[in-house]
């Protein structure tokens, strides 16, 4: 009974197992089944959001590769707007490069671009300013080289018509003298006819005068000696006694030829008379006895026989310089040497050196000293040192001097300078 009671028992339980383990399948299975649709569900779910992420990291991926091409875009720009590229290291600019380039200009322009300025963006007004500046100066100034201009081109015109003109008066100046020239060819020629009628009356008349010539022409001889023996001892005293204030027969000379288109004149000057160029002369009528003075002539050029004078303060308009009058000078004497003391101060252009220039070219020696050759004495002006070349406090005059008034004594000539320079022009 156990046996069989226990194996029914042990059935009784082995089926109860089996059904135990069935419903723990089953379960198991259901389980299994729920697990995979939820991991079916919960992948479907997972592979969403990752798509959905993946098309927006696609979309992200666009936009930033549109933007990178944007920027791309606009640094190639600015690179080639702003240039300070480095070949051999991109095609970008090169910041440092553009940073000296920008200190450079500052340096370059401290009057228009203070240290203080840092971008390209604060220089740019300032540097349109100052360019905006500079042009309006360069307009003012080009304004006024077109002023400068328009003057230039007025003084121009102005010397042109000056220059014409004085073409012109030299011009007629040119022909007056041609006219003059010619005038005197026809004097001369008309004078080397007389002399050639002359020369005949002459040579006709020598024969005749021949035998009388050589006959006293011996005792003439011993006469022409003596006689001129006399005649230079007359003249030496003569000079010496009247070598300033000379007669009027005592004329230095006389008028050859005269231009009364041109007022000039030729006088028998020259410079084998040690005629100095302007010498001043009274002109004198040279008609016998006559003493009336008509003009002053004052030397302009001077050759060997002659020198040319140009006449000035005529005393009568219907009594000019004509050919025949006589000329003075009170200083000047082209026959003899003389001596010439200075008392006096000069300076300016009547100076001590001018005067010994002027003088010895006339033949007469200047010395501050006084002898017995002194000719006469050239009175200067006031003195303000002494003869130790003190100053003094009163100027001291001239004719207060010893050697002035010594000078007198002797009877030496007085020519006051002023009256010097009347008759002498440097």
């Amino acid at each position: 009974m156990r046996p069989a009671r226990i194996e029914g028992l042990m059935m009784k339980t082995s089926v109860r197992g089996m059904a135990k383990v069935s419903v723990i399948w089953t379960i198991v299975v259901l389980v299994a089944f729920l697990v995979a649709i939820v991991a079916f569900f919960l992948v479907n779910g997972e592979l969403e959001i990752v798509k959905k992420e993946l098309d927006a990291s696609k979309a992200k991926v666009t936009e930033l590769s549109s933007k990178n091409s944007s920027d791309s875009a606009a640094i190639i720009g600015m690179t080639e707007f702003l240039g300070f590229v480095d070949p051999t290291r991109s095609n970008r600019t090169d910041l440092e490069v553009a940073k000296k380039a920008f200190d450079d200009l500052k340096k370059d322009l401290p009057d228009v671009l203070p240290p203080t300025t840092n971008t390209i963006q604060a220089a740019l007004p300032m540097l349109q300013t100052s360019i905006k500046n500079g042009r309006d100066r360069i307009a003012e100034l080009q304004n006024q080289v077109k002023v400068k201009s328009d003057e230039v081109d007025g003084l121009q015109s102005s010397l042109r018509s000056t220059v014409d003109a004085k073409e012109k008066e030299i011009a007629d100046l040119h022909r007056q003298v041609a006219d003059a020239q010619a005038s005197a060819s026809n004097m001369q020629q008309g004078y080397e006819k007389q002399v050639a009628d002359l020369r005949e009356s002459i040579k006709s008349s020598n024969a005749t005068l021949a035998e009388a010539r050589s006959t006293i022409e011996a005792n003439l001889q011993g006469y022409r000696n003596e006689s001129q023996s006399y005649l230079t001892r007359m003249n030496e005293m003569g000079r010496k006694l009247n070598p300033i204030v000379k007669e009027p027969q005592a004329a230095d000379g006389k008028v050859l030829a005269v231009s009364k288109d041109l007022n000039l004149g030729w006088i028998d000057l020259g410079a084998k008379n040690r005629l100095p160029r302007g010498a001043r002369f009274t002109v004198v009528s040279g008609l016998q006895g006559s003493s009336r003075v008509k003009a002053m002539a004052e030397v302009t050029r001077v050759e060997g026989n002659m020198a040319e004078v140009a006449f000035s303060d005529q005393r009568d308009p219907f009594d000019p310089p004509a050919t025949g009058d006589v000329v003075y000078n009170p200083v000047y004497d082209p026959r003899g040497e003389r001596i010439a003391m200075l008392v006096g101060a000069f300076s300016g252009q009547y100076g001590e050196d001018q005067l010994k220039n002027l003088m010895s070219g006339m033949g007469i020696t200047v010395t501050r000293k006084l002898d017995a050759s002194t000719d006469f004495m050239i009175v200067g002006s006031e003195m303000y040192v002494d003869e130790n070349m003190q100053p003094v406090e009163t100027p001291i005059q001239p004719s207060d001097l010893p050697l002035y008034k010594e000078a007198v004594a002797q009877g030496v000539q007085v020519v006051l300078l002023k009256d010097l320079r009347n008759y002498f022009r440097f």
